[in-house]
């Protein structure tokens, strides 16, 4: 389709968009650039108002949370004085901190809001708000309560699962609107001896590679790590394995690396973690905060890995025979069964089953949204 028969997009995101060390990013990144197929897509992100452009570069950008905030909204406010009166836009709002303050002002003028959620729940907002030490006990309820009003009053909304969609049901909001977007990833492939490389200068050779990859500016995978550190300590000291080797990665995951010893690796970022995807095992995710999907998980199912998982921590993943759901106390027993599979043979990572790769790596739930918001423009015509 010819752009300029295109009808506008905005997205608004209050993280600057080409930080692609954020799975919330990459998973915004990857549905915006099946939506720019169908719209002029647009960003409004703590850079400014620009055309939304894919690009393959990864930076990792530092400024805080309150600064990236107050950028956006200027950003927003000035493309609503200088645009809103064109009238042709759909917005796309992005997670509930700027979309508290986006989605009134929208109404207020009359523009089409679409609401996108990464998690929902009063368990969700109890859980996190209670590993931030944030004591303020009414904050999780009118959290929930802001975001619930903000479900209603959008014209559609998108998130990451159908356990999302179906809590937002008991909550009193329409599930023909909500529309569901579940991270789409793809296979990494490496030639064999870039990944040997990997592994020799890592110290992962000849071993069992036990992984746990998260963005330790999000509390609950910080906690998660010091948990898979004190797990990894556990397995050597009980089970007397020396060809086992844990590894932590990701984002601010560098000043952990005092904790790394002869059996865990802290690598910090790494600028494609598909290399370690390729390099490892077994993938973990012992987090005690119920998320929308994660993406971790995703990425591990979707690259041939065992998942070891807390119910928190798998919340929204489709059920699979790859993934072991159990309670932080059964970790250790569940990796030693996993370790014996791998190691006897009975265990084949490739191919990954068709019911991951045909819900995970499909352009089908993009397409969807697409033609939906375009009947949403043809409606209001």
């Amino acid at each position: 389709m010819n752009d300029s028969n295109k009808d506008t997009l905005i997205v608004i995101f209050h993280r600057n968009l080409s930080d692609t060390h954020r799975g919330q990013g990459v998973y915004l990144r990857r549905l915006i650039y099946l939506l720019n197929q169908y719209f002029n897509t647009y960003v409004i992100d703590p850079t400014g108002f620009h055309k939304f452009i894919l690009s393959d570069e990864r930076s990792n950008l530092d400024s805080s949370f309150f600064t990236d905030f107050k950028k956006t909204f200027l950003a927003f406010f000035r493309w609503l004085i200088t645009e809103r009166r064109k009238k042709n836009s759909i917005v796309i709002s992005e997670d509930l901190y700027i979309s508290i303050f986006v989605v009134p002002i929208c109404i207020l003028f009359k523009i089409q809001i679409i609401y996108r959620s990464s998690d929902f729940g009063l368990e969700y907002r109890g859980n996190l708000f209670r590993q931030m030490g944030i004591k303020l006990k009414p904050l999780p309820f009118v959290m929930n309560l802001a975001e619930t009003f903000i479900c209603k009053v959008s014209s559609r909304i998108i998130v990451p699962s159908s356990d999302v969609r179906n809590l937002m049901i008991k909550y009193g909001i329409t599930g023909e609107k909500i529309d569901i977007y579940p991270h789409k990833s793809y296979k990494s492939v490496f030639p064999p001896e870039d990944i040997q490389r990997f592994k020799q200068e890592n110290g992962l050779l000849n071993k069992t590679v036990i992984a746990f990859i998260g963005n330790m500016d999000y509390t609950p995978n910080l906690e998660a790590a010091y948990f898979v550190i004190k797990l990894a300590a556990k397995h050597v000291e009980r089970l007397q394995d020396s060809k086992v080797i844990y590894v932590i990665a990701g984002r601010k995951s560098y000043f952990l690396k005092n904790y790394s010893t002869d059996f865990l690796r802290v690598l910090g970022e790494i600028n494609d973690i598909g290399i370690l995807l390729n390099a490892s095992d077994i993938g973990l995710n012992p987090s005690l905060v119920p998320g929308g999907a994660s993406i971790k998980i995703i990425e591990y199912l979707v690259n041939g890995l065992l998942v070891v998982s807390t119910r928190e921590g798998s919340n929204g993943i489709i059920p699979n025979d790859r993934m072991i759901v159990c309670s932080r106390e059964e970790f250790l027993e569940r990796i030693k069964n996993l370790v014996e599979l791998i190691r006897n043979g009975s265990f084949k990572r490739d191919p990954v089953p068709a019911e991951i790769t045909d819900y995970y790596s499909t352009d089908k739930w993009g397409i969807e949204i697409a033609k939906k918001l375009q009947q949403l423009k043809q409606q209001k015509r």
